[in-house]
């Protein structure tokens, strides 16, 4: 970012729903000095209503699937960049990402499409959506001749989004957002497991242009967590470790 720290407006969120020290605070608004403005967001209030999952994974997945939009509502963002706290970059990157996005009209800018590893998930969100698209008369998804390699209730996958780029304005479009509340009030997340990297690929898919799904050149970062894995997108992405790596995607008309 800080190469392009003149040209764009950025903040650098901190979402937790941990309380942290104003020193802590503090020390990171010295280490995005002169790059972004910082802003802290206690995310206590969307927590599940009591037990064990309050502040589990599946809160997680919840705060990623759909409160996440709430507050990039309430900021005025145009584009928002997710990046996990156990990922970080592994190559320099030689353009301005975030004027690419906006040159590119980009929706969803990825790095890695994975299949769903996790059974009950792949079992149950394709056919909830298909209901879904049924119930609101949704006769098909936009991307459905696009990636008619990955038919959307047969093959169900990610985009790998503890990295990404969204356009706030699609995620906050009416349909969009009663697709993300619905999966949400179905108890999926809780019931299944349903990750908030599936239920934003189905929203992406069913809803977005396929033009503006478009994957990130020349990038790549490690997800440290998950054994350090590599996602890379040069060349033909095999650089890659990931597991259920699905090939590189580019839209063609």
């Amino acid at each position: 970012l800080y190469p392009y720290r003149n040209t764009h407006d950025v903040t650098v969120i901190f979402f937790s729903e941990k309380s942290f020290p104003a020193s802590a605070i503090e020390a990171w608004k010295k280490t995005f000095k002169d790059t972004a403005s910082v802003q802290y967001i206690n995310t206590k209030e969307r927590g599940f209503a009591s037990g064990p999952e309050r502040f589990g994974y599946k809160y997680m997945c919840k705060f990623f699937t759909l409160d996440l939009y709430d507050y990039l509502r309430q900021g005025g963002y145009h584009y928002y960049m997710r990046c996990d706290t156990d990922c970080y970059l592994s190559s320099s990157l030689s353009f301005d990402l975030l004027q690419w996005a906006e040159d590119n009209q980009v929706g969803y800018g990825f790095a890695l499409r994975k299949l769903e590893a996790h059974r009950p998930t792949a079992e149950t969100l394709p056919v909830w959506c298909q209901r879904y698209m049924q119930q609101c008369h949704i006769a098909k998804a936009t991307t459905e001749v696009a990636m008619k390699e990955t038919p959307l209730f047969t093959t169900c996958f990610n985009f790998y989004n503890n990295w990404h780029i969204g356009k706030v304005s699609f995620f906050l479009r009416p349909d969009v957002q009663h697709f993300l509340m619905a999966a949400n009030q179905s108890g999926g997340i809780l019931k299944h497991r349903w990750g908030d990297s599936t239920i934003q690929a189905y929203a992406v898919r069913i809803f977005m242009k396929p033009q503006e799904i478009v994957q990130v050149p020349n990038f790549s970062y490690i997800h440290g967590s998950h054994d350090n894995r590599v996602v890379s997108t040069f060349g033909d992405g095999s650089a890659s470790n990931v597991p259920q790596r699905l090939p590189n995607w580019r839209y063609k008309e």
